[in-house]
């Protein structure tokens, strides 16, 4: 059940950062020029993703280029394929490629698994609780 608290803490930390973000950012056309590989180990086995690097330009006209913070294998997103960029007018490199991936994957499998962890932990507490319960109700009483 703890596992379950810590899982919908962090789910909902980075909901409350989404939506912050959301507030400020501003839309522009971005093009993705690139990728970078990156490695993360899984099951025991080296896997590699693709995260796509992209160019926007600002309302300022300043041409930012960023590696988006979501990758797969295969690559999403073709070289030269236009793509819609959020950005923070305050600090143009914090940026993200527009969509549910880069957006709520995140925060929606973290809030979905504490849910599981937390049915499971309130399952067994309500198991023990009436099996706690039932072992002192039952009273047996031998007469010869």
């Amino acid at each position: 059940m703890i596992i379950g608290v810590i899982l919908a803490g962090i789910g909902a930390l980075l909901l409350v950062q989404e939506q912050d973000f959301l507030k400020v950012a501003v839309r522009s056309q971005g093009v993705v020029v690139d990728y970078k590989m990156g490695r993360k180990k899984k099951n025991g086995r080296r896997s590699s993703s693709l995260f796509p690097v992209v160019t926007y330009t600002t309302r300022e006209n300043h041409e930012i280029k960023f590696v988006s913070s979501f990758g797969s294998t295969p690559a999403k997103y073709k070289i030269g394929e236009k793509v819609t960029v959020l950005y923070d007018p305050r600090d143009p490199n914090e940026a993200q490629i527009e969509g549910y991936m880069e957006q709520w994957f995140a925060p929606t499998v973290l809030m979905g698994m504490s849910f599981i962890f937390l049915a499971i932990g309130a399952g067994v507490l309500q198991f023990g609780f009436k099996n706690h319960k039932m072992n002192h109700s039952e009273i047996i009483v031998n007469k010869p």
